[in-house]
């Protein structure tokens, strides 16, 4: 029987891997159609199919960023006693962690952009020219939106939502920035306790359910909320595992069949369903740690190599994603009509993305271990 310590360490270790795999899935989400040559392969598909890409890529596979902030926040606080020469020291700690491979993965997306993966498989899709001024380049690590970064594009192919160039790389961006105002969110947390997180949570929830991803406020709102949650049971010396498994041992039956729900009305007016959806992924976070702990209690584990990679995956993933899906769809002549065999690519093009990163980090750390130290903040 393992104790409290031990259930927490391995239980988020545990989940790194599969929220990872959650991410790939999240920006792999085709319920639209797959775009090869300009045209929507697989768009307009039958409810059976609808259904299991949203209940995928919209509902459970959206609980991944949220579960990485609390993880972010419960770890960043962990048994430190917080002051300054603390912040100063953690602050140099996350600069390798975070800032670093943060930089790098951004500017290794750029020259991707530039290059392509393939010839003729430019991701860009369309002319683009270079622009080099300070607020350019500065932009390409903080909102690549309306053409702001240093490659420009034609205005109906310019990015729209206020991400790094690395896309995914938006949940590092806003973690700097609550490192950064780690100090604040430490004192309301020590002094107002669950009415801060409370407060937190009413925004992320108001804001979500209004916004888009193309307003920071929305983006600022997941990052803080979900960072207090970790906090405020770091900073009080609460076993977050044992803690959620006190609180929410019966909350996985209460969010499989929600989720359920939550996926087939999703096509619903947005303002009605918008609600209902934040909601079921709150549930879905608070099972995550639940399922994940018994999981952990039964002795099951993830392979050491996909835990280890699971950053490098991430900040890899989007690169090679929807080029490798369309290498995938020519080569094999798939018929974007055949609503069973884009099923199997849903499955086929994350699988072998994640397998293309893997091999890639196993090839640098054996190789090229300072340079895949580097890109993955020394994980």
């Amino acid at each position: 029987m393992m104790d409290g310590e031990q259930l927490l360490s391995k239980t988020i270790n545990f989940l790194r891997f599969p929220l990872t795999v959650a991410v790939v899935f999240i920006h792999f989400n085709i319920v639209d159609g797959f775009a090869v040559g300009g045209v929507e392969q697989g768009a307009n598909g039958p409810g059976w199919y609808c259904f299991i890409i949203n209940f995928l890529s919209n509902v459970a596979a959206r609980i991944a960023v949220p579960t990485f902030y609390i993880i972010s926040g419960f770890l960043f606080f962990y048994k430190a006693d917080f002051s300054s020469a603390v912040y100063v020291r953690k602050l140099k700690s996350r600069a390798m962690t975070l800032l670093v491979p943060f930089i790098l993965w951004n500017i290794l997306a750029v020259l991707w952009q530039m290059k392509g993966c393939l010839p003729g498989l430019s991701s860009l899709g369309s002319p683009f020219e270079l622009k080099f001024t300070v607020g350019r380049i500065i932009n390409t690590f903080i909102d690549k939106s309306n053409n702001g970064s240093i490659i420009v594009t034609p205005t109906g192919t310019a990015p729209t939502e206020i991400y790094p160039y690395n896309t995914p790389l938006w949940y590092l961006r806003d973690l700097i920035v609550m490192v950064i105002i780690s100090p604040l969110i430490y004192w309301c947390v020590k002094k107002l306790k669950l009415w801060f997180v409370a407060a937190a949570g009413v925004m992320w929830y108001l804001t979500s359910a209004a916004f888009t991803h193309e307003c920071y406020l929305y983006l600022f709102s997941i990052a803080l909320f979900h960072f207090s949650i970790g906090a405020y049971f770091s900073v009080n010396r609460k076993n977050l595992i044992l803690e959620m498994r006190r609180w929410f041992k019966y909350m996985p039956l209460v969010y499989w069949p929600l989720a359920v729900v939550d996926a087939l009305i999703v096509d619903i007016h947005w303002a009605y369903y918008s609600y209902f959806h934040y909601a079921v992924i709150l549930l879905g976070v608070l099972s995550a740690f639940v399922v994940a702990s018994w999981l952990v209690e039964k002795g099951k584990s993830i392979n050491k190599t996909l835990t280890s990679s699971s950053f490098f995956v991430f900040a890899l993933h989007y690169l090679l994603l929807r080029q490798l899906g369309v290498v995938v769809f020519k080569v094999s002549h798939l018929p974007g009509d055949n609503y069973f065999a884009m099923l199997v690519f849903y499955f086929v093009v994350p699988a072998l993305t994640i397998l293309a990163c893997v091999g890639t980090y196993m090839l640098l750390k054996r190789y090229l271990p300072r340079v895949c130290s580097l890109l993955s903040g020394g994980r």
